[in-house]
């Protein structure tokens, strides 16, 4: 009988370990892919400011034109990613991406260097919150 309770207990135990894992794993993964996407935008939203800072020649409308399809790609993945840091992340990491709402769309390059700097703004803030969550104590 003992034997029976212990053997219950070993997987009772297992199965939390395993689910705290799992959990953390996920947090990992939502983190980095809000990182990786303010990242994109930032790149992004710099690349063209650059693009337009003058009158556009042919290759400077083409190279905006890539970069709008790409905007529009990582806006989505933003988007998603930011739906699952509803779900799982505390509510310290969802006021960090509640700044940046509606900063994202706009025009001129007044705006898009504006938009970098609320980026980078955000994802410190993302990366402290994330250190404090996942356990991290590099600096």
């Amino acid at each position: 009988m003992m034997a029976l309770a212990g053997v219950w207990l070993g997987h009772r135990l297992s199965s939390r370990i395993e689910d705290r894992r799992r959990i953390w794993s996920q947090k990992r993964d939502i983190y980095a892919n809000l990182l990786g996407s303010l990242n994109e935008l930032s790149i992004i939203a710099g690349s063209i400011a650059k693009y337009t800072a003058g009158e556009p020649s042919e290759f400077a409308r083409e190279q905006i034109a890539k970069l709008g399809d790409q905007l529009y790609r990582v806006l989505r993945e933003f988007g998603n990613a930011r739906d699952m840091a509803h779900l799982f992340l505390k509510e310290e990491a969802i006021s960090a991406l509640g700044s940046i709402q509606g900063d994202l769309t706009g025009e001129g390059n007044e705006y898009r260097m504006a938009a970098c700097a609320v980026i980078e703004r955000v994802r410190a803030s993302l990366i402290a919150t994330a250190r404090k969550e996942l356990g991290s104590t590099a600096a």
